[in-house]
């Protein structure tokens, strides 16, 4: 394994390169343990043998085709954010800097995707470490798909930026372009300002201005249904037909591309 760093001030000034690694999310989570690692360190590698996804599922890609990294946020919160408003203002981040290398409509897809086309484009993980009641820090995981050409049959979903737009994505423009709009997010969350951060995700939303396909979990069949509004711990609530308004937690609902 291969490291080089880089030094400077803010969310990914300081970068530490990775040539292969089981997963910048553990890398990151072990650097926080184990070091005075600063305030936005950003852990980057070209390939991931064991790339992480939220719950049990796996994030695959081939090696320097796309973004992987891993932030570690050490919070000073003036007052602590709700706990999504972190995730919001991640996935914020990666649908402006992917919306503005593209030009493309870029959308939200609950609780952690970015889609494109109708394509997943990019996934957003955090693991939050708290001392008691106090929220002292997060590891923020993003993988965006850049130049891959394909994600076989298991992956129908998933698709990359160079093959929607035809062009090849340089990764360092990527990475530069969402540090800067990842420290622009994060100073909202700074500053109390979560009430926009909600809106603004709820505007992007898939699903928030007509209905879509879901599935709850455990049911084979399929519905449309549309969201109506999400709550600050991240659960969501849905109109689906004539039904009675119902929340749903992350794992009791998936919203489907295909």
């Amino acid at each position: 394994m291969e490291i080089r760093a880089f030094r400077g001030q803010g969310i990914g000034k300081m970068k530490i390169l990775l040539d292969a690694i089981d997963s910048t999310q553990s890398f990151a989570s072990d650097l926080l343990k184990d070091s005075p690692v600063s305030h936005g360190t950003l852990v980057m590698a070209r390939f991931q043998t064991q790339g992480r996804g939220r719950g049990a599922h796996s994030w695959e890609g081939e090696c320097g085709k796309n973004f992987y990294g891993s932030l570690v946020l050490k919070h000073a919160w003036p007052t602590p954010p709700p706990p999504f408003a972190l995730s919001q203002a991640a996935a914020l981040a990666v649908r402006d800097r992917i919306e503005s290398q593209t030009g493309m409509q870029v959308r939200l897809k609950w609780p952690n995707d970015v889609i494109c086309a109708g394509k997943k484009v990019a996934g957003i993980l955090i693991s939050n470490q708290w001392k008691g009641a106090s929220w002292e820090s997060s590891i923020l995981g993003i993988g965006i798909n850049l130049n891959q050409a394909g994600f076989g049959e298991d992956n129908p979903d998933a698709a990359s930026l160079a093959t929607l737009t035809g062009k090849s994505i340089p990764v360092h423009e990527i990475t530069n372009g969402l540090m800067d709009d990842l420290d622009r997010y994060y100073g909202f969350l700074l500053r109390g300002e979560t009430s926009r951060l909600a809106t603004d995700y709820y505007n992007h939303l898939h699903g928030s201005r007509s209905a879509v396909r879901m599935q709850r979990t455990g049911d084979k069949s399929t519905f449309l249904g549309q969201v109506v509004r999400l709550e600050n711990d991240g659960k969501i609530w849905i109109r689906a037909g004539r039904e009675a308004l119902k929340s749903y937690d992350v794992d009791q609902i998936k919203f489907l591309l295909s």
